[in-house]
């Protein structure tokens, strides 16, 4: 469905200048370009992608690192003409994000997962997170986490900060071992 609608999520005051979307992001105008995979153009070589991939599922065979990239590529214009909500497009440049990690290619990486938060940023902010996977706890997480693998340290510690203060948090003991544990590597800190 097409992302319309701004949410009820409220921002608090001390994360707003941290988790504040790029006006691209918001926009739904940022697309990062990749030129070191180029997806087929025409539509027999997306049939034929398709195909492969539907043939891989039905068997044990592992879909190479190749194809699965242009799947996911092929599914990212897919959502970009759509429409697609911020939420999905943040998952799916996530995920392009750890193929590149993958392919020991750190600079689409790097980028995949600027874009990544961009897009996690402007569905904090518009989507309605109530019902969702993963949970505005689990978004703000990634927030952070994305923040500090780009090197946006200073957004990563308030983020972790914030976290670390949520009340929402005791009730899961691992999340919440997982967020302080984050929270001491971004400040550069030892761990207790």
């Amino acid at each position: 469905e097409n992302f319309l609608h701004p949410s009820q999520t409220i921002v608090p005051e001390e994360l707003s200048e941290h988790l504040a979307p790029s006006w691209e992001a918001w926009m739904e105008e940022k697309t990062v370009e990749i030129p070191l995979h180029e997806i087929p153009e025409t539509i027999d070589s997306r049939k034929t992608l398709l195909t492969e991939s539907r043939r891989r599922r039905g068997e044990t065979e592992l879909m190479t690192l190749e194809s699965a990239l242009a799947n996911h590529l092929l599914a990212r214009q897919v959502y970009d003409r759509l429409g697609a909500s911020p939420l999905r497009r943040a998952r799916l440049a996530h995920r392009i994000a750890w193929l590149h990690r993958i392919a020991d290619n750190k600079e689409d990486e790097s980028k995949l997962l600027g874009e990544a938060l961009d897009f996690y940023k402007t569905a904090f902010h518009f989507e309605d997170l109530t019902h969702s996977k993963p949970s505005e706890l689990e978004i703000l997480f990634l927030l952070g986490e994305l923040s500090f693998r780009i090197d946006r340290e200073n957004d990563a510690v308030a983020i972790f900060e914030h976290l670390v203060r949520d009340p929402r948090v005791e009730e899961r003991e691992s999340f919440k071992k997982m967020i302080h544990r984050r929270w001491y590597e971004a400040r550069n800190e030892p761990l207790p």
